[in-house]
């Protein structure tokens, strides 16, 4: 499904690295910790994960890194408040861990996005997990 959104803010975590939340009005739309969907502009569509938690299914956050050779998200990377996005998705598989099991997560850069999301949908239904996230990023 197409859902229409609309950007809520543009931040600025490192020199590269944007936090993108978009709000929108569809109580149809909802998603998993961990999925992603695709985010559809003037220039073109492409996949980011969800960042935010699973209980603010009208709030989504997704990450990205700017300043690289794409056209499309040094576009991302100049949003403003209210300029509109359609969202297409949600899309993928990627499990909350078993009360019971241990998880280990490696990401690299922005690929912490949607492990974000799992710890944040678990912090938010106050459940715990054992789980080790190991992520590298050339930048604090």
């Amino acid at each position: 499904m197409i859902f229409k959104a609309r950007t809520k803010s543009l931040n600025k975590i490192n020199d590269k690295i944007f936090e993108l939340v978009l709000v929108h009005d569809n109580e149809l739309f909802y998603f998993n910790a961990g999925q992603y969907v695709w985010l559809e502009t003037k220039y073109g569509r492409r996949a980011f994960s969800i960042s935010s938690s699973s209980l603010t299914p009208n709030e989504l956050k997704i990450l990205f890194k700017a300043g690289v050779d794409s056209s499309y998200m040094n576009y991302l990377s100049l949003l403003e408040a209210g300029d509109s996005v359609n969202i297409i998705g949600p899309r993928g598989v990627l499990r909350i861990p078993a009360a019971e099991s241990q998880s280990v997560y490696l990401s690299g850069g922005v690929g912490i996005t949607p492990f974000l999301s799992i710890i944040r949908s678990l912090k938010d239904n106050h459940q715990s997990r054992d789980i080790t996230l190991v992520s590298v990023n050339s930048s604090e």
